[in-house]
């Protein structure tokens, strides 16, 4: 793999094939290296957004910057500024990764709404947590319905609900076709959990929660 490819061995072994992607916090004390605290990051809704990285976390990736989300586990991290080293699930180690390509640790509890990939429809359906067993969520379509359906613990499979503000910037998966860019929230509506989007190069569209993700804030090491 070239340190800007996408290894493609991974790419098939890992969720993505020809019909879907079949696709976390350090809350801070690094031994011996002291506090974290934030760059400038005026004007983004940091108080919403993902907690710091942890060592060991399980997280998902933008991998190599390619815009395609890969599990892995934080091995290490360096200082000023800040990054950190994260091995894929499929061997491969990725350095100097900056906080604001990780997205959060899939870890849903009971109560939590969700969206899960409805496989038949390729759509992701708004459902209500009723637990979890052996990798994997049981969804409801809400609290006390008799619709539970299994949902495998993958970012392609089950993605977090969230609340997002006009102003807010996010990672948003353009179009719906698995590749994650840079936006801001422009506007709500029309429906109750959508939201309109505007990519860093211009171009506009209509998302829900299933397809955003707050960027997570910046961070460097304090001396």
């Amino acid at each position: 793999m070239g340190s800007s490819g996408i290894n493609a061995e991974y790419m098939g072994s890992s969720g993505i094939n020809a019909e879907y992607m079949g696709s976390s916090g350090i809350n801070a004390e690094y031994m011996g290296v002291g506090l974290l605290e934030e760059f400038d990051v005026s004007g983004w809704s940091v108080e919403r957004s993902p907690d710091m990285v942890e060592l060991g976390d399980r997280v998902w990736v933008n991998y190599y910057d390619s815009g395609f989300i890969f599990s892995g586990v934080v091995e290490a991290a360096s200082y000023d500024p800040l990054s950190y080293t994260v091995r894929y699930d499929s061997g491969d180690i990725e350095r100097d990764v900056t906080s604001d390509k990780i997205f959060e640790e899939l870890q849903f509890q009971e109560g939590d709404w969700v969206w899960a990939l409805e496989e038949a429809a390729g759509e992701y359906e708004k459902r209500y947590v009723g637990g979890s067993a052996g990798g994997a969520y049981t969804t409801l379509e809400a609290a006390g319905a008799e619709d539970a359906r299994e949902v495998e613990a993958s970012f392609y499979h089950i993605r977090g609900h969230r609340e997002f503000a006009v102003g807010d910037r996010v990672w948003a998966e353009k179009e719906r076709k698995l590749k994650w860019e840079r936006a801001s929230v422009i506007s709500t509506g029309p429906g109750a959990d959508d939201y309109e989007v505007e990519y860093d190069h211009g171009f506009r569209e209509v998302l829900s929660p299933a397809y955003l993700h707050f960027i997570r804030r910046s961070e460097r090491s304090c001396t």
